[in-house]
């Protein structure tokens, strides 16, 4: 028997992708639970949001404290045995795929899962991850006081004694930085993620 799954997708300034982030999870037949952090969006992306407030759950930050810090409510909420973390900027979301992605941790292969990225070298940096619910618990405070991205560095570094795995995911489509905005605007977004990163890098 399937465990209970939870999804949580973490959104900032993305009222032109999430609903259809949130038309792909509902389709999803083994989701028990979606919760949508709301990270201090300005853009629509709550008026999206509230139209499907009675199929997902919404936590509302006021202002844009961060993808760790928003998780982390998330998982305070959070019902599901099992709890699959989702980006906000990847649409085409399928049931084969998130299904590739909880069996192993199911099956007791591994501890969790996760998605490489497209970047070999920083192929551990994927948001796309299944975790049973119980562990990440115990980064509650770590995730809080993470950088605006530094959730997945936490993460890594908080369980780095359990058993991972990689699996690739077929169906999805991640919308690049250049895709969502201009180019002056895209470099910005760049920069401030690496320097994200590399502060929480820093502070581990």
């Amino acid at each position: 028997m399937l465990p209970s799954v939870t999804a949580i997708v973490s959104v900032y300034n993305e009222a032109k992708i999430i609903e259809r982030v949130v038309l792909d999870l509902i389709k999803i037949s083994f989701l028990n639970e979606i919760i949508i952090i709301n990270d201090g969006s300005s853009d629509g992306t709550e008026e999206v949001l509230n139209q499907y407030n009675d199929k997902i759950k919404i936590v509302k930050n006021n202002t844009n404290r961060g993808k760790g810090y928003g998780v982390a409510q998330a998982l305070k909420l959070a019902k599901g045995e099992l709890v699959i973390l989702l980006d906000g900027d990847i649409v085409n979301y399928t049931e084969k795929d998130l299904r590739l992605l909880i069996k192993p941790v199911v099956r007791r292969e591994c501890d969790f899962t996760l998605k490489p990225t497209d970047d070999i070298i920083f192929k551990n940096l994927s948001g796309i991850r299944c975790y049973w619910r119980m562990d990440l618990l115990n980064c509650l405070t770590r995730l809080e006081q993470s950088s605006r991205y530094g959730l997945e560095i936490v993460l890594n570094r908080c369980l780095k004694n359990k058993r991972r795995k990689f699996i690739k995911l077929n169906d999805y489509h991640h919308f690049q930085k250049f895709e969502k905005f201009n180019l002056p605007v895209a470099m910005w977004e760049y920069s401030k993620e690496a320097a994200s990163l590399l502060k929480q890098a820093i502070k581990n």
